[in-house]
């Protein structure tokens, strides 16, 4: 019997974003930083097709000697967040008021805590409902890290592997280091799923 449930958030509580306006900003603040870098051509190349989480692009920008401190005080004051919400789909907080009336929810993300919960803000989903927002310090390492964040909180909730349920859009890094524990998983692609496409009447867990 299920007794905890986590979710990632990106792409899993909201879905169907324009990924382009959050994309652009990356782009732009990485050339507001390292434009001037001998060897910026080489980086613009390497970076023009790829994501970046919020903590990637720092990390990204402290690799190349950029000072903490600069970038947050760019970031205070150039944020698209907003834009990058327009047309998606988020989960409801009558489907998160349900799992939240039978389970305990965690969010597991990639980004920081700060930023899910201001972008929860924007998605209008209450934070209300989950225990705690935790961030994994890593991304890109196969669900590594989540995998021992997953660990903690089966050990702090007094539960067996076989009670949690992991719910997120990436087999590779969401799911499959919560099977490798002994726990339940699903993968989903859209955020406007309900208590009953996880649960029958009985809050057992569909197979």
């Amino acid at each position: 019997m299920i007794k905890t449930v986590i979710f990632d958030f990106d792409d899993t509580l909201y879905s169907d974003i324009n990924p382009k306006p959050w994309r652009d900003f990356c782009l732009n603040t990485i050339e507001y930083f390292l434009s001037s870098n001998s060897n910026y051509s080489t980086i613009k190349k390497e970076i023009e097709n790829k994501s970046f989480s919020d903590r990637q692009l720092n990390n990204f920008l402290e690799a190349h000697g950029i000072n903490k401190k600069e970038i947050f005080k760019y970031l205070k004051t150039h944020h698209p967040i907003g834009s990058t919400f327009e047309n998606c789909t988020s989960t409801s907080n009558k489907t998160l008021a349900e799992f939240a009336k039978h389970f305990k929810l965690f969010i597991v993300s990639n980004s920081t805590k700060e930023s899910v919960l201001n972008n929860m803000v924007l998605l209008n989903i209450d934070h209300k409902f989950f225990e705690d927002i935790i961030s994994n310090p890593y991304n890109g390492d196969g669900g590594g890290t989540k995998g021992l964040i997953y660990k903690k909180i089966i050990d702090e909730q007094h539960i067996s592997p076989d009670e949690l349920l992991v719910i997120g859009n990436s087999f590779e890094n969401d799911i499959s280091p919560a099977l490798k524990l002994g726990a339940e998983g699903k993968v989903i692609c859209k955020a406007n799923f309900e208590f009953k496409d996880f649960f029958d009447k009985g809050c057992n867990l569909k197979k």
